[in-house]
Parts: C-alpha cells; structure tokens; sequence
C-alpha cells in the first residue's frame, strides 16, 4: 500500500513536471522529437519508482533510422511505461481521444503529435486515421497502436481489429509486433494500485508490408496477431 502511494505522488508529480515542459517545448518543437525523448524519460523514471524488474528481448530487430508500425497487445495501463521507455525512437501512439482531454497528460500528447481517434464512430476514426497518414508523411515517426482496441479484462488476447493496422498500407511502413507481458499482474484494469513484479517486453521480427499489398487486410491482421499470440506463449511456458 505505502509503496503504491509513494508510485502514484511519483506520477503526478513527473507528470506535472514533464508535462508541463512538453506543453512548453510544443510551441518551439514541432516535429515533437524532444517531446518523444522527455516521454521515454518520463517512462523510465515511473519504471523506476515502480520497483519493477523489465526485461527486453528482440532489440536487435530494430534499426535505429528506419521507422515502424508496433502493433501489440493491451494488457494494463502499465504497458505504455514500458514501451516508451524499452524503445528508443520517435515514437507516437495512437490513443482514444478521451486521453485528450486530461489535464497536463493529454496536453503534452497533443504537443508529441500522438494521434487521437475516436473509437465509437467509425467515420470520425477513419478521418483521424487520413489526417494522421498526412501527419506521418510531412513528419515520420513510429507509430504503437493496440489493436485489440481497449485493455483485456482477463490477459488474454482479444481479437485484432483490422482498422488500426490498415495506415501500415496507406504509409507502407513495416507493422512489428510486439507482446507485453505481465503487466496486467502489475497493475490490473481498474485498480491504481501497483504490485512489483517481473514484465518483458518482447518485439518480433518486422513484417514487410509490401509483400501483404495484394492480400487481405483481415489476413494481414490475423498474422500479425499470431506472431503476438506466439511471443506472449513463449514467456508464459519460460
């Protein structure tokens, strides 16, 4: 309980500090990258109040200069501490809009250039995603998304939603899966609560995107899950 306390002072308190300085740099930073690189410290520093042991594999799947789509599966609120912090690129995500509008937080996302959709209207979701591929063209970057579209209840991998995957086509870029593993046992849906316990974060192989052009996007969709099913499989038989 008490450490939990300690972790929660500790978010508001980098969240307001951090946040507030992207809001700021937002005005001067306008692709974002400096945002990005106060996000991955903001990211680290919670990882680190957390008490929480992370281990990365597939780094070396990764090449610095190139830019990705990271499709993954959505565990607990914890899973953006350890994307954020695991990955070292320019990295947006793809979030419901109703992070938007949280003070701070939301703010200093829309100054990262995050991208914001809504979820519950098909039409308005689509448009977000066109002004987004524009957005990627004038300024790349990655891109996290979570496909299953909101947060498991029980860990297990819902079915991918084929909307989220289909910019990797619109952008050509290369859709990496990757699986986060074990957070929700960090800190479940629903509970602010923190329990320290040992997390991965594992990142296959990219998937070349235009050798799936002629392809069902369905298709494309279910694979990229199975890779993600795959590598969650292998951390809970390890």
């Amino acid at each position: 309980m008490i450490k939990s306390i300690f972790f929660i002072i500790n978010v508001v308190l980098w969240t307001f500090l951090l946040g507030t300085l992207a809001i700021v740099l937002g005005f001067i930073d306008k692709k974002g990258k400096l945002i990005s690189f106060g996000i991955r410290c903001w990211s680290k520093i919670l990882i680190f109040f957390s008490g929480v042991k992370i281990k990365i594999i597939g780094l070396e799947n990764l090449k610095k200069d190139k830019n990705y789509i990271f499709a993954s599966n959505h565990e607990s609120n914890f899973d953006i501490p350890l994307i954020f912090s695991s990955i070292n690129l320019h990295l947006v995500s793809i979030a419901k809009k109703e992070l938007k509008k949280i003070p701070i937080f939301g703010w200093a996302m829309k100054s990262g250039q995050h991208i914001f959709i809504d979820r519950f209207n098909k039409i308005e979701a689509l448009n977000s995603l066109k002004l987004a591929k524009n957005s990627i063209i004038k300024n790349p970057r990655s891109i996290i998304i979570f496909p299953e579209g909101t947060r498991s209840f029980d860990g297990k991998i819902k079915q991918f939603k084929k909307g989220g995957l289909s910019i990797a086509f619109d952008l050509e870029m290369d859709v990496v899966p990757i699986a986060v593993c074990g957070t929700r046992n960090v800190l479940k849906r629903g509970s602010i609560f923190i329990k320290p316990c040992p997390i991965q974060l594992r990142i296959g192989k990219s998937v070349n995107i235009n050798q799936w052009k002629n392809k069902k996007k369905i298709d494309f969709t279910n694979y990229v899950q199975k890779k993600v099913v795959e590598m969650k499989k292998e951390w809970i038989e390890n």
